[in-house]
């Protein structure tokens, strides 16, 4: 493993995370997925460093918000120096063991060591915080490297712990306050729809530009919105299909149970007309078609 060392500053003893951020929000908080160490977390976030290293070629990533260190991991894996800090002690306790020591517990809000930084990533992390903390979150990061991963939510409101969502627009405001603008010639939907790079740049974008970027995302968001739902729908269509086949079956097996027992009713029958002598054999013939 590269030599790197911590980077950023520990968490002060008197400035303790929100309880919220523990076993049960990382369980039942995050989806229908538990957020652990399982191949659905563990992929997404692999892809995600593969792109960054392949598009990027950073040498020094910091992870601003990396809860169990899985980004800050690929990187490692992947052969570049990273760093990750999360205001959860919970969640920092449960980083991977060989890179526990470049995983630090500490908030967006204190100053990052270890500057600069070729890369910072901040995914799905600021909505998390209230404004203000955002804003200073935003600057340290801009005060730490020229080019930033950044995504956060535009709509979803109803996660109890999101208490900072905004539209794009406004996030890409706040970012042009410290002289940073959006790549618009890099498509970073490998993160999410509305995920973007943004770097520092001394001549903003014009405002036409910028609202042309907005619309290109939420674009990004309907499409996806759109796959969902027909990925859904196709679901939910062959589980129909198997059900009503399971049905069918079912309805052939009850049907040919009905039918054998009515033909050992009639056999039965047919057996004590057999005893008596009187019955002929055309009558007993009737009675096993009938």
């Amino acid at each position: 493993m590269p030599e790197m060392q911590s980077s950023v500053r520990q968490i002060e003893p008197d400035a303790q995370p929100p309880p919220v951020f523990g076993a049960d929000y990382y369980s039942k908080g995050l989806g229908a997925v538990p957020y652990e160490r399982n191949p659905h977390w563990l992929n997404f976030f692999a892809l995600i460093a593969g792109e960054l290293v392949r598009s990027l070629s950073p040498r020094k990533v910091l992870d601003a918000g990396c809860a169990w260190g899985f980004l800050v991991e690929a990187f490692w894996d992947r052969g570049v120096a990273a760093c990750g800090v999360d205001i959860s002690h919970y969640a920092i306790s449960k980083v991977r063991p060989d890179i526990a020591e470049y995983c630090l517990q500490a908030s967006l809000t204190r100053p990052f060591e270890g500057a600069p930084y070729d890369l910072i990533t901040c995914i799905e992390v600021l909505e998390h915080m209230p404004a203000p903390e955002a804003r200073l979150a935003i600057e340290n990061m801009t005060r730490a490297a020229d080019c930033i991963l950044f995504s956060s939510t535009p709509d979803d409101f109803e996660e109890a712990t999101h208490v900072n969502v905004r539209p794009v627009y406004d996030w890409l405001r706040l970012f042009a306050e410290f002289q940073f603008s959006p790549d618009p010639g890099f498509d970073a939907s490998f993160v999410a729809p509305h995920a973007m790079l943004l770097r520092r740049s001394e001549i903003p974008l014009a405002e036409d530009v910028i609202r042309l970027f907005c619309e290109v995302l939420r674009h990004r968001r309907d499409r996806a919105a759109f796959l969902n739902r027909q990925t859904r729908l196709e679901t939910l269509e062959s589980e129909n299909l198997s059900l009503q086949q399971r049905l069918r079956e079912t309805e052939g097996a009850s049907t040919g149970r009905r039918v054998w027992r009515l033909w050992k009713a009639k056999i039965f029958r047919c057996g004590k007309d057999c005893a008596r002598p009187k019955a002929p054999w055309s009558t007993i013939g009737r009675r096993l078609t009938n």
